[in-house]
């Protein structure tokens, strides 16, 4: 995997998209229908498909979750990279303004928590 500072560019919004879209989480299984009105064949067939269904999702489960764990860990070097950038790195109250950000902006994007963080710069350094 790159880091953001690898992929950084200049273009913010580009980079982010193109750093967090490095995780490629899986596809879950769908899980077989049950027969309506089926012969016991049909339901023999069933419980073939629905046990190795139960074992597709035991191994999508343990991908999704280490997907996931990717995931954070890319978040927290993001978090880094957008407190130097927006000129926080040294400021002793670097954390509680991420925090702030991170809170009142992740939900509308990684972008958005940037320009909170430089706004709060402009105000508080």
């Amino acid at each position: 995997m790159k880091t953001i500072q690898e992929i950084y560019n200049g273009d913010l919004y580009q980079s982010i998209q193109e750093f967090l879209g490095q995780v490629k989480f899986p596809e879950a299984p769908v899980k077989p229908r049950s027969p309506q009105k089926g012969t016991s064949s049909d339901y023999a067939e069933y419980a073939k498909e629905l046990a190795f269904y139960e074992e597709s999702m035991i191994h999508y489960r343990r991908e999704r979750d280490e997907s996931t764990s990717i995931l954070y860990s890319l978040e927290d070097e993001l978090r880094l990279f957008l407190i130097e950038i927006s000129g926080w790195k040294d400021h002793p109250k670097a954390d509680k303004a991420c925090s702030y950000a991170w809170q009142g902006g992740h939900s509308s994007g990684y972008y958005h928590v940037f320009s909170i963080l430089c706004e709060l710069y402009d105000y508080f350094a």
